[in-house]
């Protein structure tokens, strides 16, 4: 087990083709505090190394407008202002 925790700052900025579908420059500061678990070991000879990290996290600032997040190499996450001041929590 390895705890983890930190703090990310997310800002989007547009052109001018996000401009025109209406998509707004906005910023969005996260904490997140967790742990990571992991083990090593051999599938046949080959090295497998499996892990598994739980968050909790809080958006606790955002300002702006449409802020898209990458989500962990699973794609893109919109980020609403709803979700500020929120405890949520994430499985990677």
């Amino acid at each position: 087990m390895e705890p983890t925790a930190g703090l990310i700052e997310t800002r989007s900025i547009w052109n001018g083709a996000g401009q025109a579908l209406d998509l707004a420059d906005g910023n969005d500061l996260r904490i997140q505090a967790g742990s990571r678990f992991g083990n090593t070991f051999e599938w046949g000879r080959t090295p497998v190394e499996a892990t598994l990290t739980l968050l909790a996290y809080d958006h606790v600032s955002i300002t702006g407008g449409t802020l898209l997040v990458a989500t962990s190499g699973l794609g893109t996450g919109i980020v609403a202002p709803t979700d500020e001041g929120k405890v949520l929590g994430q499985m990677i």
